[in-house]
């Protein structure tokens, strides 16, 4: 991104954020989605939402330790499911 400004094409924090946004996974659009819509366009930067994809790595590095590389199903028990449980959300820092 510096290369571009050095040649007098400043590119915005936000669109550097956006940019990295984009190179996610593809399991991760709620994450994507989630930043976008908690963040306007002069608090969108690298800097913010690097500690938000940092926990979001960790959840998911835990997710895969915690299924030992093996092939699973995982079974909801639909009486002991709570529908009024809030999904997990990334600390916005």
């Amino acid at each position: 991104m510096k290369d571009l400004a050095a040649y007098g094409e400043p590119v915005s924090n936000a669109f550097q954020a956006i940019m990295v946004i984009a190179t996610f996974p593809a399991g991760w659009h709620n994450l994507a989605s989630t930043i976008l819509a908690t963040h306007s366009k002069e608090t969108l930067t690298v800097e913010k939402i690097t500690p938000i994809i940092e926990e979001e790595h960790k959840h998911h590095q835990l997710m895969m330790k915690s299924s030992s590389g093996g092939h699973h199903v995982n079974y909801v028990n639909k009486s002991s499911f709570n529908k009024n449980k809030k999904p997990y959300t990334p600390k916005l820092l």
